[in-house]
């Protein structure tokens, strides 16, 4: 019993080490394993496309691409603002919700082309243009005072004052690296960021929706968009850091007001739902095709009808030019979808949500919870296959989480505390059952046939259990032995008992007997357990009869010897009895008791010299098989009637 409770001890201590030893090692090597859990989500991403195609898709979220094909019909040498402009009022003319620019203007060009520009910018009222924040020692181009002290004050109608209600680890800036040329600037709608960061592994996941600057907070370029196109103004937007951003009464078209709760980590970044990938996720238009349309009144009616109300981003695409990453459902994926994605993950509330560090670890401790209860009441091998099963059930949660709910689990920690237990639990079995098996073969192999020792290895519950079964029972004893060994040093006794002993032991062996015990010149063995055995008494009549045969061999070659003239005299019973491994903690035995033992052991004291002496149920059972005769009725101490019994005739 302490053996079993060591046992459960030892497996719980393994079980628990697995579990804390992958949090150690993701403490202690964090940038592999958090690395290697990113790539598994990466995986989901591409899984769940592969499963249900792409996600959830804003209709009203377009991109006008300037592609390869856009360079064909203009050429890059003769590109200037102009074209620009000239694209600007056909996206104005086409009612568009939104203009945002994914491109840097940056530099001026000729004076009437920067005109042209603005005004089609001041006249449209919604053109979004990018910006790019500095940070640490990283903080832009070297300017003048003066245009550093104008950037300031352009800056100071750019930043939000949010409503700020727990705090955390927002990024800030430290300077402004590009915005739009002077002239620009102030003619949009609006300046965003496009700061976007790779994980450590250098796949685009998630996006500052807005980086400390100064006093205020810059919003990143699409999120200032949508902003704006949900009627959601800076002072009725609320931070809770490390947990979302509320945007309090955003109004969707045609929808009622509504609070839109976006999820946040404590930088303020927000994890990227990709839709699917870039050629299968929203609706392109080609900036050449806009720019051939901007003066046919006719063409663009019937682009109104398609593009009227949407919100439309506009990158240069083409090879060469376009900003390319890896994102988790692409790799080679335009760094301009990003920021569309923001956009789409924000108007359809697609969010994805990561589960809070306690949360992850209730799922830690319940799968631990649950190996523990499998190691302790399962064998090892039961134990291996639940072990999988719970592993492929953990998998398939974690995926319908991600599927259904948008909710992304750490599978890579859990997943090493599993497999850890496992292997630390099959480890452990395998050298505690090799210890335990050795043991009970060092304890047991003077009782069984190694046959039978064998089958008791495979099933050692067996010695655990008692029950009652109908048994046959056989004692031998040495006749006159103690009246010989008196006369006789104590090693000619003991060399004259191995070897008896040791050639009654193969018979009864051979016979698939189990050897009781061994009492003073005595010896005690039955038959039937600890397997069933059809032919269990005349297995054991037959040992009888061999164990005479092979005693007077062993006479005539003592004789010889001048040793003991060895006569042995056997008694046989079969009936019913309780068998089992008795005694106590340190001291057991494997033995049966009841009447029909004692039975046997009269038999014995009764038998003839050379002699076996079975009782009645053992005749029933031998009967036409064995040659034995009646030898009358005989008193037996401890039994009320005389009992009918019979002797083998031996040849």
């Amino acid at each position: 019993m302490n053996t079993n409770k060591n046992k459960h001890i030892r497996i719980l201590i393994l079980i628990l080490g697995s579990f804390i030893g992958s949090h150690l090692l993701f403490i202690m090597f964090s940038g592999v394993f958090d690395t290697l859990d990113l790539r598994v989500r990466d995986y989901a991403f591409q899984v769940r496309y592969q499963l249900f195609g792409r996600g959830k898709v804003y209709n009203h979220l377009v991109h006008v691409d300037i592609n390869d094909s856009t360079f064909q019909v203009i050429k890059p040498h003769e590109w200037d603002y102009s074209i620009d402009a000239r694209v600007v009022n056909a996206l104005t003319e086409l009612n568009v919700g939104a203009i945002a620019y994914d491109m840097l203007f940056s530099d001026p060009s000729e004076a009437e082309e920067n005109q042209d520009l603005i005004d089609a910018v001041s006249g449209s009222k919604r053109v979004y243009f990018p910006m790019v924040l500095g940070f640490g020692d990283n903080r832009g181009r070297p300017v003048s005072p003066q245009t550093a002290y104008n950037e300031e004050e352009f800056m100071k109608d750019q930043v939000w004052k949010l409503k700020v209600s727990r705090g955390g680890k927002p990024l800030s800036a430290s300077g402004i690296k590009i915005l739009p040329f002077p002239e620009l600037r102030g003619h949009g709608a609006g300046i965003g960021h496009i700061n976007a960061y790779p994980d450590r592994d250098g796949v685009y996941r998630r996006l500052p929706l807005f980086i400390r600057y100064n006093d205020g907070y810059v919003p990143s370029l699409t999120f200032r968009m949508v902003c704006d196109y949900v009627q959601v103004a800076a002072s009725n937007i609320e931070v809770f850091f490390g947990q979302h951003i509320i945007l309090h009464d955003a109004k969707m078209p045609y929808q009622k007001k509504e609070d839109i709760i976006i999820p946040i980590d404590e930088q303020g970044n927000m994890i990227v739902n990709f839709a699917g990938p870039w050629g299968d996720s929203f609706d392109h238009f080609n900036y050449a095709e806009l720019l051939n349309v901007s003066d046919d009144n006719e063409r663009l009616g019937r682009i109104r009808d398609v593009m009227d109300g949407d919100l439309v981003l506009v990158a240069n695409v083409s090879t060469g030019f376009m900003d390319i990453g890896n994102s988790p459902i692409e790799t080679l994926y335009p760094l301009c979808g990003i920021h569309t994605n923001v956009a789409n993950t924000i108007l359809t509330k697609d969010f994805l949500y990561e589960l809070s560090i306690w949360k992850q670890i209730a799922i830690d401790t319940s799968l631990m919870a649950l190996i523990i209860f499998v190691a302790l009441r399962f064998g090892t091998l039961n134990f291996s296959f639940i072990i999988i099963l719970v592993l492929m059930a953990f998998l398939a949660f974690a995926s319908y989480l991600f599927f259904y709910h948008n909710i992304l689990t750490n599978i890579v920690r859990p997943y090493i505390g599993l497999q850890l237990s496992l292997i630390m639990v099959n480890i452990y079995s395998y050298i505690y059952e090799r210890q335990e098996k050795a043991l009970i073969r060092h304890r047991f192999e003077c009782y069984f046939a190694p046959s039978t020792l064998n089958k008791i290895l495979r099933s050692r519950k067996r010695l655990e259990m008692s029950e009652k079964k109908v048994l046959t029972i056989i004692f031998s004893d040495i006749s006159s032995f103690t009246l010989w060994s008196e006369t006789q040093t104590p090693e000619e006794v003991r060399s004259t008992l191995n070897e008896y002993f040791e050639e009654m032991s193969k018979i009864v062996f051979k016979y698939e007997g189990t050897i009781d015990k061994y009492i003073g010149d005595g010896l005690m063995a039955f038959y039937g357990d600890p397997f069933k055995m059809e032919d269990q008494t005349l297995c054991a009549v037959k040992t009888a009869i061999e164990m005479q045969q092979k005693t007077r061999e062993l006479k005539r070659r003592w004789q010889s010897q001048g040793r003991l003239p060895i006569k042995i005299r056997i008694g046989i019973n079969r009936g019913e009895v309780v068998v089992g491994n008795m005694g106590f903690e340190r001291r057991m035995d494997y033995t049966v008791i009841g009447s029909a033992v004692n039975i046997a052991q009269r038999l014995e004291a009764k038998a003839p010299v050379e002699g076996i002496l079975i009782s009645e149920a053992v005749q029933r059972e031998v009967k036409g098989l064995v040659n034995t005769k009646f030898n009358g009725k005989v008193a037996l101490k401890g039994i009320e009637e005389e009992l009918d019994v019979y002797e083998v005739k031996l040849v």
